[in-house]
């Protein structure tokens, strides 16, 4: 919430008396805990200042131009601010004060852009991996509803924990997808990180971060036909063949196995009158 007010300023004279004659008109903006005075470069004298309408008194020569100049004061402040909002930059009184000057700003990029830049450095790979950060992307979108303000220099291991609980109370999710969301997140940090862009995170970030993911490639089942197909004459590369099939074959048995035992132990824990805590299973 950013508000603003004019007055004009009260300083004494050498003498000790309150100077009444020619005297600044000053704005006071305050906004996000901030407040700062800026010099409007209007005098006015204190007798014809409405200090309850914060502008010059209609009877005083030159009010209404003396008035329009204020406002546009403080549209150009309030302006500034919103912007800066709007471009995901958390706005501070150095910042303003660069833009009433005239110098251009350069906008920090914020957290949910920097997250689609990332997502757009990863394009090469899998269209499932882009799909996941994308989640993960929406999840912290719907998470800063409830957090607020999110940027790096708020990013710590409390912000993790605080991100954890959103997952399991909010979303719902189990131990293990939790896991890999907060993966990916980290992997996010990390690349933050490496370009420069978020400096001021008080986390540690260089333990087990996915640096990639490999893509999972799968047989079809009309090549594992073609491979049950071939005839070698070479009595080795025979056994090799039967060899590999039987890899596959216990391989995909396996997967069937860990879906079965995964569902099973779901749904029992879910029926579980005591809370949940991560299993070996959860691994799997």
């Amino acid at each position: 919430m950013a508000n603003t007010k004019f007055y004009i300023e009260k300083r004494k004279d050498p003498n000790g008396d309150l100077i009444v004659k020619n005297v600044p008109i000053l704005l006071s903006f305050s906004f996000n805990a901030n407040r700062m005075w800026i010099q409007t470069g209007e005098r006015i004298d204190a007798s014809k200042w409405d200090e309850d309408k914060q502008k010059v008194k209609s009877s005083a020569i030159g009010a209404g131009e003396i008035n329009n100049l204020l406002q546009k004061k403080r549209e150009d402040i309030m302006a500034i601010y919103r912007n800066a909002i709007v471009a995901g930059v958390e706005p501070s009184i150095k910042y303003i004060r660069e833009a009433l000057k005239g110098n251009k700003i350069t906008a920090r990029k914020s957290v949910f852009q920097l997250y689609e830049e990332f997502i757009k450095s990863n394009a090469n790979f899998s269209e499932s991996t882009i799909k996941k950060l994308n989640t993960n992307l929406q999840h912290l979108r719907g998470f800063s509803k409830k957090e607020g303000t999110i940027e790096f220099k708020y990013i710590d291991d409390a912000f993790i924990n605080r991100f954890e609980r959103y997952y399991i109370n909010d979303l719902k999710h189990t131990n293990n997808t939790i896991h890999k969301n907060i993966g990916n997140f980290k992997w996010f940090l990390k690349w933050a990180s490496k370009n420069g862009y978020a400096s001021e995170i008080n986390l540690s970030i260089s333990g087990n971060i996915r640096q990639s993911e490999n893509e999972i490639v799968a047989l079809t089942i009309d090549e594992l036909k073609a491979i049950m197909d071939l005839n070698f004459t070479d009595f080795y590369m025979s056994v090799a063949k039967d060899a590999s099939f039987l890899a596959v074959l216990l391989v995909y048995g396996f997967q069937i196995f860990r879906s079965y035992v995964k569902w099973i132990l779901t749904a029992t824990i879910s029926m579980w009158p005591f809370k949940r805590q991560r299993t070996f299973f959860d691994s799997l």
